[in-house]
């Protein structure tokens, strides 16, 4: 019993100088590689549908949509001929319309003016020049415009100016330009209302 009595006094005195002669904590290591990336989970499942939000209040109104608008720049008319319209004299010349439809011609709108010393007149015009009274037209054609210059004594005699230059605009049937109050005789109006450059 004594020698059991020496071993559990000598292991008990070897635990205690063991515990007391270790310090707490060490300094920290360096840190270790990454490890490797994991295997991706599996999806959970989807929750379930939320109701469905108040329908939202109704936005303005657009502008006035110039898309399908056409027009040109200012050109100057081919040189005039004599010719004659359910036996009325006149002089007629031409402006290529390339883009002037049959479409266009039966359904659309078909605008020209004229700009004579810096003022734009819209077409028809009627004036006293030469001494005789007349009027400026145009008769719409697919791919052109055929202007005419009628005078009233059926004299056909009064040709067209060389400074004068002349601009389309052409508005498809679709386009509802014609019935939202745009005064066409009023140029800048047009101008303004389809954001035509000048």
């Amino acid at each position: 019993m004594r020698k059991h009595l020496i071993y559990t006094l000598a292991l008990l005195t070897v635990i205690l100088i063991s515990f007391t002669s270790c310090s707490k904590e060490g300094p920290q290591g360096p840190a270790g590689p990454t490890g490797a990336t994991g295997a991706a989970g599996t999806n959970g499942t989807n929750g379930a549908t939320g109701a469905t939000g108040a329908t939202g209040a109704t936005g303005a109104t657009g502008a006035t949509g110039t898309a399908n608008v056409i027009y040109s720049d200012w050109l100057s008319a081919t040189t005039a001929k004599d010719s004659a319209i359910d036996g009325s004299n006149l002089k007629v010349c031409y402006i290529s319309a390339p883009k002037l439809t049959s479409d266009i011609v039966q359904s659309g709108t078909i605008l020209v003016y004229m700009n004579f010393i810096s003022t734009v007149y819209p077409l028809p015009y009627t004036s006293y020049a030469g001494g005789k009274a007349n009027t400026l037209n145009f008769i719409p054609a697919t791919g052109k415009l055929i202007l005419t210059r009628f005078t009233y004594d059926n004299s056909g005699s009064l040709g067209f100016s060389t400074s004068i230059q002349y601009r389309y605009i052409l508005i498809p049937g679709g386009v509802k330009a014609r019935m939202a109050g745009v005064d066409f005789n009023d140029y800048d109006a047009v101008l303004k209302y389809f954001g035509i450059n000048n």
